[in-house]
């Protein structure tokens, strides 16, 4: 019996590797309805934000989350950082401000949503390089264990930026990666519990996750985050060795997480959240754009397996 449920099917425009106005023209071409970017930082005005908003509108996409690259909040090291510190610490102050001026932005491309990330685990980024020397201990117990002086930074630093989201009125998604504290379903669980704030929402990446050494992702990991699923970061990952950091993105469907078995369970459950496909790889004398176009029919197919049941 086929159902009268449909996702709600986005593209993250970036990952194209085009323009934004030829990457909206692709989102709409494979019949996308949803959208999610980054703009750089002098991207970030009023002449801009009106000039995306015509692109994206003359492709009819709506857009559900934006925000500032290199994105807030995703290379600072917390446990560098007295508690009282934070919110005068340069490189917090800096990335508010981004965040502050990502806000009107925003609003003006008609998103509710404005894209953070959670914070660098310790010693992860040297000198504009990913080293990540606590991985092996991260990967062993599942993600990592963050030590409870680090959860109170955590708390302080996210409720900062959840009071700026109340007074601005709008809502501050969240983005999953290995490297940073919001890099599996449990971790940011215990982070937003401490925060317990509604502005803040998950963009959730399930490829992160498993990467990141929580391998029931799809099963406890989306009854962790579902209160908080705003968007799917859908990319997909083949771990090659967990301990030693070694993996490969793939086309989706074809990597470690079980989406299909994601995708019955999101027909089952009329989830509301938007399905923004992205790439991470590039086929075989191919470009980025047909990695986007491979994942996105790919992506529908799940879909439409999912609902044929």
């Amino acid at each position: 019996m086929t159902s009268t449920y449909t996702f709600k099917m986005g593209m993250f425009l970036d990952e194209c590797g085009l323009p934004l106005d030829q990457a909206a023209e692709l989102a709409q071409e494979l019949g996308a309805s949803y959208a999610e970017f980054f703009v750089s930082n002098d991207e970030l005005t009023e002449q801009y934000a009106a000039r995306c908003r015509r692109s994206l509108d003359a492709a009819g996409l709506q857009v559900h989350a934006c925000g500032a690259s290199p994105n807030p909040l995703k290379l600072i090291h917390l446990d560098e950082i007295a508690l009282s510190d934070i919110p005068t610490h340069p490189e917090f102050a800096h990335d508010m401000d981004l965040l502050r001026r990502s806000i009107p932005f925003a609003k003006t491309v008609g998103s509710p949503h404005v894209l953070v990330q959670g914070f660098a685990w310790p010693g992860e980024y040297r000198n504009g390089a990913r080293i990540s020397p606590t991985w092996r201990q991260r990967y062993a117990t599942g993600g990592g264990e963050i030590a409870a002086t680090t959860l109170d930074k955590l708390a302080k630093a996210f409720g900062l930026v959840a009071d700026l989201a109340e007074r601005e009125d709008i809502n501050i998604a969240i983005g999953m990666m290995p490297w940073n504290y919001t890099n599996t379903s449990r971790n940011f669980q215990r982070i937003m519990e401490r925060v317990g704030s509604p502005r803040l929402r998950c963009k959730w990446g399930p490829a992160d996750n498993y990467n990141a050494g929580e391998h029931d992702t799809i099963t406890t990991g989306y009854r962790n985050l579902k209160p908080y699923l705003t968007s799917l970061h859908l990319k997909d990952v083949h771990v090659v060795d967990g301990p030693g950091l070694e993996f490969e993105y793939r086309p989706i469907g074809t990597g470690d997480p079980d989406y299909a078995a994601l995708f019955r369970t999101f027909a089952q459950d009329h989830t509301d959240i938007v399905i923004a496909v992205a790439t991470h790889y590039i086929p075989t004398n191919g470009t980025r754009a047909d990695a986007m176009r491979t994942n996105y029919a790919n992506t529908q197919r799940l879909a439409h397996q999912a609902l044929a049941i």
